[in-house]
């Protein structure tokens, strides 16, 4: 075979892998309907905040066994909007990287731990978080829970205080904020909110979805691109 042939051909490889990753990142995160543990909503009152070195959250209660296969960080526009909106427009993607967390509160012990960042994914145009996988962690029925997540000194993502909540089913609230401040690790939120109006904040979710984070484009390409080189290496060999 000569070399020409040899570099069409790895070019030829390249071109599919570059389409595969594309399809990959366009449906990668699936189309499942998200069931997360709360929608929230706001009103006038509600606060974006960028609030940093604590751990925030909120808690609800199991009415039965609930299985949560991913954690999510709430997805607020990188531009803020220079008024209140019901839900503060539409998720962008998240700058910043954050842990977070699920606890039981009879235990405080942490269930269960993922980072959501610029990668995660939204599964759901209308619960606004971005959501990373966990291990398959099950809540039993009358159990009080938490989800929160660690804020760094200086978050890059903003927040929300003093906003309402919907339960899915399952679930019984309303949400109970949750705080630790100070905080520089990821540790259960004993009490107590920032907020002063409703006490519910928007930092943390929890889903019973599976979600795959998908590479960047950039980074697939690269993976991709080694492996049809190093195949091309062998069959040359």
């Amino acid at each position: 075979m000569s070399i020409g042939t040899s570099v069409k051909r790895f070019l030829d490889q390249l071109r599919v892998s570059a389409a595969a990753v594309a399809m990959a990142v366009v449906f990668g995160a699936g189309t499942a309907q998200a069931v997360p543990v709360y929608w929230y909503y706001t009103d006038s009152l509600s606060q974006l905040t960028y609030q940093g070195g604590v751990v925030a959250g909120v808690s609800y209660t199991t009415l039965q066994d609930v299985t949560f296969n991913s954690l999510g960080f709430i997805d607020l526009p990188n531009v803020a909007p220079t008024q209140w909106q019901m839900y503060y427009g539409i998720d962008d993607g998240l700058l910043g990287t954050y842990q977070v967390g699920i606890w039981r509160n009879d235990t405080q012990e942490l269930l269960a731990s993922t980072t959501v960042g610029p990668n995660s994914v939204s599964i759901d145009q209308y619960d606004y978080f971005r959501w990373s996988p966990i291990p398959a962690t099950t809540i039993p029925a009358n159990t009080t829970f938490t989800i929160g997540a660690l804020l760094p000194a200086n978050p890059q993502d903003a927040w929300l205080l003093d906003t309402y909540s919907m339960n899915s089913t399952g679930i019984t609230g309303p949400g109970a904020g949750r705080l630790l401040d100070p905080a520089t690790t990821l540790s259960f939120p004993p009490s107590g909110s920032l907020g002063s109006f409703t006490g519910m904040q928007v930092v943390a979710n929890a889903s019973t979805d599976i979600v795959t984070v998908v590479p960047e484009p950039a980074t697939g390409f690269l993976v991709l691109a080694g492996c049809a080189l190093l195949s091309a290496a062998r069959r040359a060999s």
